[in-house]
């Protein structure tokens, strides 16, 4: 797993530099054909987007480009979850590609080591975008399950597999 950071500085949500307490995590994917996360890292480093994330998962290589430090707030979901969890996009290919090992298995790696970090229970505090809007604490998304689905995975495997890998 390799963590770049790649703070897009310019964004308001790095700007104001809003401190959170971290309650959980949000797994989201981007919704369209790209894989190369280095794409939204330049798009988000926007002064006048009014959206951010804290980190994007390149879909190829399952590099990790960290946005945001992990305890400022992001506009991630649309609701209140911004305020509450880390929201973290996985890319999406630009073609049906077979392997999406390396960035399903980052995403399982990153979200054991933030679980840890912020004492977490990766079986209650996941969620995806979907599940917080059925939570009430994100806007109404379908993300990341059309990405998932494709690949013959849940999000109760991915937070099973979260805490496999947190007990290995």
């Amino acid at each position: 797993m390799n963590i770049i950071k790649a703070y897009t500085k310019n964004n308001q949500c790095f700007k104001n530099n809003t401190q959170i307490t971290v309650k959980g995590l949000m797994l989201h994917s981007v919704g369209c054909a790209q894989p190369k996360a280095q794409v939204f890292v330049k798009q988000f480093d926007n002064a006048s987007l009014q959206k951010a994330v804290h980190a994007f998962i390149d879909f190829e290589t399952g590099d990790i480009y960290q946005c945001l430090p992990w305890n400022v707030k992001a506009w991630h979901c649309g609701g209140r979850g911004n305020s509450t969890h880390i929201g973290v996009e996985l890319c999406e290919p630009n073609k049906k590609i077979t392997d999406f090992t390396k960035c399903y298995q980052s995403a399982v790696k990153l979200f054991s080591i933030l679980c840890l970090q912020f004492n977490l229970d990766p079986l209650i505090d996941i969620t995806s975008h979907y599940e917080g809007y059925q939570k009430g604490i994100a806007s109404n998304h379908a993300d990341p399950k059309p990405l998932l689905t494709i690949y013959g995975k849940t999000m109760n495997k991915f937070r099973l597999d979260v805490k496999s890998m947190m007990n290995s």
